[in-house]
């Protein structure tokens, strides 16, 4: 999530600067410095972090043996053989017990975040369901299958989820251009999610301009814009969204 990857910079710099200014840390014992380092660590995961101590191969192998209902949603272009960072899952309410046998809290292994089709506590996005419930539904009845092993989104659904995650997620972070006034979008983003975006559209015939404020309007019209409770509970760590609902509602 945005807000810890952000908070773990943060604390990071702190301790680097405490270090090489003051150096108060060397009076505090190796064992308790040891134990806050974990609490904070621990305390800044997303809900739904577990890990995969094992081949990537297998573990779409064993989800698949459990019949269990997700998607990846993004970034899948080389699984089951390689990943790069963490992997986002998708699982349907019923699926998430299968996740809990596969996976584990260990923090040995490849990263996967799971959220839940609807919000169950423990695999939330910040106390909200990580699409519209509705709309998970939707992308998990219409899950194709990459490479024989990896539940994906289908094209549709994977330009408009990834569409929702850049706006909505990320705001500024992704990258994309914007004519918001006030909001400067990073210029170097973990992913390049214009080109990704562009290569989705030209696949679904779809003309649009990869900004943020026509990727919104495009959203909306096909029923991808959030409710506005939940847009205002975004826009708390969204400086494009909470600009944008500004100058919506005065």
């Amino acid at each position: 999530m945005m807000i810890a990857t952000r908070a773990k910079q943060a604390l990071r710099q702190g301790a680097q600067w405490e270090k090489r200014t003051i150096g108060m840390s060397s009076f505090v014992p190796l064992a308790l410095r040891r134990r806050l380092k974990h609490a904070i660590r621990k305390s800044l995961l997303p809900e739904g972090r577990r890990f995969f101590s094992g081949r990537l191969e297998d573990l779409f192998r064993k989800l698949d043996e459990r019949g269990a209902c997700y998607v990846v949603v993004r970034w899948f272009e080389d699984l089951p053989h390689r990943v790069d960072g963490d992997i986002d899952f998708l699982v349907a309410d019923d699926s998430l017990d299968d996740f809990e046998t596969v996976l584990d809290r260990n923090r040995v292994g490849f990263p996967c975040d799971v959220y839940s089709e609807s919000a169950v506590e423990g695999y939330r996005y910040g106390n909200l369901s990580y699409y519209p419930p509705e709309l998970a539904r939707r992308i998990l009845d219409r899950r194709i299958s990459h490479d024989a092993s990896v539940s994906v989104p289908c094209t549709e659904d994977h330009f408009f989820s990834l569409a929702y995650h850049c706006l909505y997620h990320k705001g500024p972070d992704c990258g994309l251009p914007t004519s918001t006034p006030g909001v400067r979008p990073v210029r170097a983003p973990n992913h390049d999610y214009r080109a990704r975006l562009e290569g989705l559209a030209a696949e679904l015939g779809l003309s649009v301009d990869m900004n943020m404020e026509a990727l919104d309007a495009l959203l909306n019209e096909h029923g991808w814009r959030p409710a506005h409770h939940v847009l205002d509970r975004l826009a708390t760590e969204n400086a494009w969204l909470r600009a944008r609902l500004l100058a919506e509602r005065p």
